[in-house]
């Protein structure tokens, strides 16, 4: 059984305890009076330091986290940082740092070797710029930057287009989409990179690597139905059945997002006071507090229209306000 003793100790900014093993570990906080618990195998916990004489005259860390261990993560003000830039609350050997980052890269990532959409950090061409790649040194000709994180499309997908062997469907999760309002194929998707020297494409002007989004299904899933294990479903509008399927569209489904609200096709009015929360919720904080109408006897591919006009809506007000003109029709 350990016996605990507890000590007022001063710690400063070289102190280092070790264990029965000969182990060390540096100093966590900056120097100044706290209180311990040393136990018997050498062993010390800071006790009643608040965050702000915890963090008191901490240095800012050498180099920006790449990746995140036990518990920490960007919102952490102080980590440790240890050489291969992971991060943890402690054991890095130097102590506690006050977290940097890198500044933000100059566009997306939509080609990546050795990192992934995930990475925090990446080198980025500094010529072709959607590509990125997770070496620990950055090699010439690219810059070290923050990734922008990969947010779901603007647009339901008006479309897709292949090129070459790379495609994209309902079914692809990530997309490049064009949102170019001048163009006659605004909103349609396109498989990544988004480049339009890759691809030899205008299409690619104005596009985005994006998550691709679905709107919602016009009703609850029918009886017979597979219980719904993902945030999307194959959905058959004709019978009203949903089905968890990989590949939607070579069933003959569409794929939507699940709902257990039924609309009585028969019964409704436009009045969108009646609208349930699977309606509006969550497209009026995405398309600018506008809801879509629903009229009696839609169809699911008329219901996606109605919420896709909505979304359109609210893009060309945003445009707008940026100088840049939406010509085309809702």
């Amino acid at each position: 059984m350990f016996t605990w003793v507890l000590v007022t100790a001063v710690l400063e900014a070289t102190a280092v305890s070790s264990d029965a093993s000969g182990s060390s570990w540096s100093r966590l906080w900056g120097g100044g009076r706290r209180e311990a618990v040393l136990s018997a195998n050498g062993e010390a916990e800071l006790l009643n330091a608040t965050s702000a004489e915890a963090l008191h005259d901490k240095p800012e860390c050498a180099e920006a986290c790449d990746d995140y261990q036990q518990g920490v993560d960007k919102t952490s003000t102080a980590v440790c940082i240890d050489m291969y830039r992971t991060c943890a609350p402690a054991g890095c050997g130097e102590g506690l740092c006050l977290q940097r980052f890198m500044d933000e890269c100059d566009s997306h990532c939509s080609e990546w070797a050795d990192a992934t959409k995930e990475s925090l950090n990446v080198c980025q061409d500094n010529t072709n710029m959607y590509k990125c790649s997770g070496q620990t040194s950055c090699p010439s000709g690219t810059s070290r930057c923050k990734q922008k994180p990969i947010e779901t499309c603007t647009l339901f997908c008006e479309g897709y287009e292949f090129s070459g062997t790379h495609t994209v469907s309902m079914d692809s999760e990530f997309v490049c989409q064009n949102l170019d309002g001048n163009n006659v194929n605004m909103g349609v998707c396109l498989p990544m990179p988004c480049s339009v020297y890759t691809h030899n494409s205008a299409n690619y002007d104005s596009s985005k690597p994006c998550k691709q989004d679905y709107p919602s299904c016009a009703n609850k899933c029918a009886a017979g139905s597979d219980t719904p294990n993902a945030t999307s479903t194959c959905f058959d509008e004709f019978a009203g059945t949903c089905h968890n399927r990989l590949n939607c569209e070579a069933d003959g489904l569409v794929r939507c997002m699940p709902t257990n609200i039924q609309q009585d096709l028969s019964n409704v009015d436009s009045d969108t006071s009646n609208l349930g929360d699977w309606q509006v919720g969550n497209l009026v904080e995405k398309t600018g507090k506008e809801a879509p109408k629903w009229s009696p006897g839609m169809t699911q591919t008329e219901w996606r229209n109605e919420q896709q006009r909505v979304r359109i809506a609210a893009l060309r007000r945003s445009q707008q306000k940026g100088g840049k003109m939406i010509r085309r029709d809702g």
